[in-house]
């Protein structure tokens, strides 16, 4: 387990709180859900490979039917030749099992390039025997799962009829082609639930990337420091630091406005877990978001004031303690009524609210959280020591210029305050804002992936069952046209069989999605797991690329000449 503590006065004694949580928990947390939903889609895209297969298996296990009777006849009893089918289905799964090691080892690094720093123990994937005896595992699975239908198709078969048949050729089999068109119609099935899912997440970036942060984070350069450990062992020398900090900063040319921010940078999660803070007496809620800033913070990020006023220089250690608190948590505490002039109760201390800011979020798919903010002149030294375990100090400067190219000015700069003081990452505010749609990009960018490879599948699939099923009904199609049939009644006749397989397995997977979606609701935003629209759509694609892999084997049949398919062996 690990702990996650808090920190409280209780009258003069400094108290932490600790809540126990399983490691595995805190490890995966915010990522399990996603993680689990990429896993599914694998499973997903496994299984209509493994119905495209079979199909492939089924329709050459119907054309050997001739050399399997032969066997038969031989003294071959049905048990031989269901171990030989399901050893060749078994082989044919490792070979495509060491293919597919091939192209992993090749292209893992540039896989793992996309993931986002996030991602828990990123960093420890690797082709090691775990990965290979894993992939052993699921290809020998994947070969008894395509072999299964083939083999037992064989298995079933009439030896008399099978003999009689040309060589090689294969008469219709009902059984067969419902099979085949059961293993389509499935395939569609997985494909519109991937589909749908990488819809709805193609919406939830969209609306990610038009949520409006809070801040204005162009021409925003965020510089990380820690003070643990320094000489800075009072909150009059750390708020002296700060002012110098921020004073020759924004002498640096091209520099508009600096601020520092303790206890987390913004666009960031951090500040969490802090004084308990009591509002009308009452203790409303120990852990709302905690920043600790200079006067020329709102300003720098561009927050909207909505009330009252923001901290000045004359919020002095010496004078009333203050507090800005954010919209939010004036609508959760204060219901409506005017908050300034209001007390906040930290630390055994009152804090009169003089302000209200526009809320500002530390993640985008989520709510602003309720948070205070205090001058950090006024800041508790201990409070302030403790946050910097978790999250750095960050010195936010707005520039007239891109801000990167200040970086090194502004590092000068804080050198010259402190030569000793320890930088961390110098980023642009955009920079921050992108990372944090980091993970998002990269479920997006898989999930899209093992759509558009479900897609495929699905329309070979529905492809190669309906040519199949023209060269077995050549003969029969011919005679149809040779009784009078025009060439569009036989294209409209095989492209109602292709597209009433595609159909079927639309509605399935539509059934199956509004159940399954809801599952990955967390990883949403701005959208409804049954979201209407992304159905709909997605129906739409799942038909239009079943009539166009409808289209070539309907033409193929339009166009057979009677004498020949009256011919046909």
């Amino acid at each position: 387990t690990t702990q996650f503590y808090g920190w409280m006065r209780e009258s003069d004694r400094n108290v932490l709180s600790f809540v126990a949580a399983p490691y595995r928990y805190v490890i995966a947390n915010g990522v399990r859900t996603p993680l689990l939903v990429l896993f599914g889609a694998i499973g997903f895209v496994l299984l209509i490979a493994c119905a495209n297969v079979a199909n492939l298996l089924l329709a050459r296990t119907a054309g050997r039917s001739r050399e399997m009777a032969m066997r038969s006849a031989l003294g071959a009893g049905p048990a031989r030749i269901f171990r030989q089918l399901m050893t060749e289905s078994v082989l044919l799964a490792m070979f495509g099992a060491a293919l597919g090691l091939l192209v992993a080892l090749w292209g893992l690094h540039s896989l793992l390039a996309l993931a986002p720093s996030s991602l828990p123990r990123a960093q420890n994937v690797e082709l090691n025997r775990w990965a290979l005896l894993f992939t052993a595992g699921i290809a020998l699975l994947t070969g008894l799962l395509c072999g299964l239908a083939p083999a037992s198709a064989a298995f079933r078969a009439n030896l008399s009829e099978s003999l009689k048949g040309g060589a090689g050729g294969a008469s219709f089999s009902v059984r067969r082609h419902q099979l085949s068109a059961g293993m389509v119609s499935a395939e569609a099935g997985l494909s519109v639930i991937l589909l749908i899912g990488s819809g709805l997440l193609i919406r939830t970036f969209t609306n990610l990337v038009r949520t409006n942060p809070g801040i204005d984070p162009h021409r925003v350069l965020a510089l990380d420091i820690w003070t643990t450990g320094s000489k800075y062992n009072s909150t009059p020398a750390l708020a002296s630091l700060y002012r110098e900090l921020v004073s020759r900063v924004e002498a640096v040319p091209g520099v508009e406005s600096a601020a520092v921010v303790a206890a987390g940078s913004p666009l960031e999660r951090g500040g969490n877990d802090n004084p308990g803070v009591r509002v009308g007496g009452q203790m409303q809620h120990p852990s709302v978001d905690y920043r600790e800033i200079t006067p020329g913070y709102f300003r720098t990020l561009r927050i909207p004031l909505l009330a009252g006023r923001p901290f000045s220089e004359a919020d002095s250690p010496d004078s009333a303690r203050v507090a800005v608190i954010n919209e939010t948590f004036a609508h959760r505490y204060f219901h409506g009524r005017n908050p300034l002039g209001q007390h906040l109760i930290s630390e055994n201390a009152p804090l009169e609210i003089v302000g209200v800011a526009g809320d500002v979020r530390s993640s985008l798919n989520e709510p602003a959280p309720p948070t205070f903010f205090v001058p950090i002149a006024q800041a508790s030294y201990e409070a302030d020591q403790l946050f910097q375990g978790w999250f750095p100090t960050c010195i936010l400067v707005r520039t007239t210029v891109k801000p990167l190219s200040l970086s090194h000015d502004v590092e000068l700069a804080v050198r010259g305050a402190d030569p000793n003081l320890p930088i961390g990452q110098v980023r642009s505010m955009e920079e921050i804002l992108s990372i944090s749609l980091a993970f998002h990009r990269f479920l997006l960018t898989l999930m899209s992936t093992f759509a558009g490879l479900a897609l495929v599948l699905a329309a070979g699939g529905i492809y190669g069952v309906l040519s199949y099923w023209v060269r077995q009904r050549t003969r029969e199609i011919g005679i149809r046209t040779a009784l009078g049939a025009e060439r569009k009644a036989v294209f409209l006749w095989v492209v109602k069989q292709g597209m009433i397989l595609a159909l079927c397995g639309v509605a399935a997977g539509i059934a199956v999605a509004s159940a399954l979606t809801q599952l990955m609701s967390s990883a949403l935003y701005g959208v409804k797991p049954t979201d209407p629209l992304t159905f709909v759509l997605v129906s739409l694609i799942l038909t239009a690329v079943a009539f166009l892999a409808c289209y070539i084997p309907a033409r193929r049949a339009s166009r057979v000449d009677p004498m020949v398919a009256l011919r046909y062996e």
